[in-house]
C-alpha cells in the first residue's frame, strides 16, 4: 500500500472547495476606509454647497423676472400706468391699488400668502413662490416669510389716487420724480423695480432708498446678509432683466450680522451705486 499523500489546497479554500471568508476588517483597514470617506466628504461638501448657492441664485433671478413680467402686463392692461408701490397708511387702511399686501414684520401677515393674492400683480402670475427668494432664511422664527421682495418706492404716482392714499413724500417729490407711466421712465435698463430686501428690515412692499446714496445705514441696506447670495442681493429692472449685485464696501459685510446703529454720512460705493439706479434726480 502506497503511503497517504498530503493534498495541498490554495490558501483561502477549505478541503471541501469552499471559499474561506475572513471575519471583518483589521483596525488599520477600518481607519484607512474612514480616512478615505472623510477626504471624499471634504471634497464634495464645498462643491454641493456651491451648487446649491448657484441654484438659489438662478431661482431668485427667475422669480424677479416673473414679477417684472407681471409688472409689464399690468401696465399694458392699464394704458401704460404703473402699479402702485405705496402699500397704504397701515394694515387697517391698505392701498387697494398696491402691487402686494402684507407687512413682513407682523408675524400673522408674514406667513399669510392670502395677502399676496390681494395684490394687483397676482392676477398675472398666481404663484406665491415667486415672491420669496429661496435663499431667504429667517433665523429664530418658525417657518419663512412669504415675501422677500419689495418694489421701488418711486414707481407709481399715488397723486392720482383718492384720499387718503394720494399723498407723496413732500421732501422727495421736490427733487425726485414719481414715475406714473412706463413712458415716464427715462432709462428702463438702469432703474430697478423689485429688490431683494434684508430680512431684518423688510416690512411692506415699498422700499425707500435715497437716490443720492446718502441716507442708508449699513443695517438698512437690501439683503446685507452672508446667508443670501454671498453678500449680494437680486434686483429686476424696468426693461425686464435681473441681476445679482455684490457689495464692495467692507462696512456692509461687517455690519451684516449686527444691529449697528452708527454709520458715516459720507456716501459709500454701494449706496451711490444703488442710488443711481433708484430714480433720476430733478435738475
Amino acid at each position: 500500500m502506497r503511503p497517504t499523500q498530503q493534498v495541498q489546497f490554495y490558501p483561502g479554500f477549505t478541503p471541501g472547495g469552499r471559499l474561506h471568508s475572513r471575519q471583518g476588517f483589521t483596525l488599520v483597514e477600518l481607519l484607512v476606509i474612514i480616512a478615505i470617506i472623510g477626504v471624499l466628504v471634504a471634497l464634495l461638501v464645498p462643491t454641493l454647497t456651491k451648487a446649491r448657492a448657484l441654484a438659489q441664485r438662478a431661482a431668485c433671478l427667475s422669480n424677479l423676472r416673473q414679477l417684472g413680467i407681471s409688472w409689464v402686463l399690468y401696465s399694458g392692461d392699464n394704458n401704460g400706468s404703473l402699479v402702485e408701490s405705496y402699500p397704504g397708511i397701515s394694515a387697517q387702511t391698505p392701498n387697494p391699488s398696491a402691487w402686494v399686501q402684507g407687512n413682513m414684520q407682523i408675524p400673522a401677515e408674514a406667513k399669510n400668502s392670502a395677502l399676496i393674492a390681494r395684490g394687483q400683480l397676482y392676477q398675472y402670475n398666481d404663484s406665491t413662490a415667486i415672491y420669496r427668494c429661496p435663499a431667504d432664511k429667517i433665523s429664530g422664527k418658525s417657518g419663512v416669510n412669504v415675501r422677500s421682495y419689495s418694489m421701488n418706492a418711486f414707481m407709481g404716482d399715488r397723486s392720482r389716487l383718492s384720499a387718503p392714499f394720494n399723498h407723496a413724500y413732500p421732501p422727495a417729490s421736490d427733487y425726485v420724480p414719481y414715475y406714473s407711466k412706463e413712458s415716464d421712465i427715462p432709462r428702463p435698463a438702469s432703474l430697478w423695480l423689485f429688490i431683494d430686501e434684508d430680512k431684518r428690515t423688510i416690512s411692506d412692499g415699498c422700499f425707500v432708498f435715497d437716490p443720492a446714496g446718502k441716507q442708508a445705514k449699513p443695517d438698512r441696506y437690501p439683503a446685507a446678509s452672508n446667508q443670501r447670495h454671498n453678500f449680494g442681493f437680486g434686483m429686476t429692472f424696468a426693461d425686464g432683466h435681473s441681476e445679482i449685485w455684490r457689495f464692495a464696501e467692507p462696512s456692509i459685510a461687517v455690519s451684516s450680522d449686527t444691529s449697528a446703529k452708527s454709520f458715516s454720512a459720507t456716501p459709500n460705493r454701494d449706496f451711490q451705486k444703488l442710488g443711481q439706479v433708484t430714480a433720476t434726480l430733478k435738475r
